[in-house]
């Protein structure tokens, strides 16, 4: 990468990361965010490994992926506060991981616009600082698409064999 690129992805990141970490603690927080939390803490204490996460809406209940990830903040720290801030970090990272899709594969132009729209729109910011099981997937997602066309396009094997496995890991 080149230093202007450097300087671009640095101005992007504090971007989403001044509007996802800012009142980190005004976000929502009800039944599913704390079944959820409540599962990754007894992961995180050692009291159980969940072969299932929360049960979803219809009654059926969500892969356990969504609890794996969560217990890595409740392994340091009991409070949801700090769970909201690794999920926000985590979509950070994810800002990073599709400006750098869009710069390789795409352009400067685009990656910028597709960055800056990802780190500003309302929406994103909102769902990328939840502690919902849908709403921290979006970063392994995006480094998977970034593993495939790694090794789609530019032919690295191992980037293949560890795309597939990562997206149904993140897709669950």
């Amino acid at each position: 990468l080149k230093a202007r690129d450097v300087a671009v992805l640095a101005f992007i990141l504090i971007v989403a990361a001044l509007i996802r970490f800012s009142e980190a603690g005004r976000v929502e927080f009800f039944h599913d965010e704390a079944m959820l939390s409540m599962l990754a803490q007894e992961m995180a204490d050692g009291q159980t490994f969940p072969l299932t996460g929360i049960v979803s809406s219809v009654g059926l209940p969500n892969p356990p992926t969504s609890v794996w990830v969560m217990a890595l903040p409740y392994l340091f720290n009991s409070s949801p506060l700090v769970a909201t801030l690794f999920v926000a970090a985590l979509n950070v990272i994810g800002v990073g991981v599709l400006w750098f899709i869009a710069r390789r594969y795409l352009g400067a132009t685009v990656a910028l616009i597709a960055a800056l729209v990802y780190a500003l729109n309302p929406w994103a910011v909102l769902y990328s600082r939840k502690i919902w099981a849908q709403d921290f997937m979006t970063p392994f997602i995006l480094l998977a698409v970034l593993l495939a066309l790694y090794g789609l396009i530019e032919g690295k094997r191992w980037a293949r064999v560890v795309a597939l496995p990562l997206m149904l890991f993140a897709a669950q």
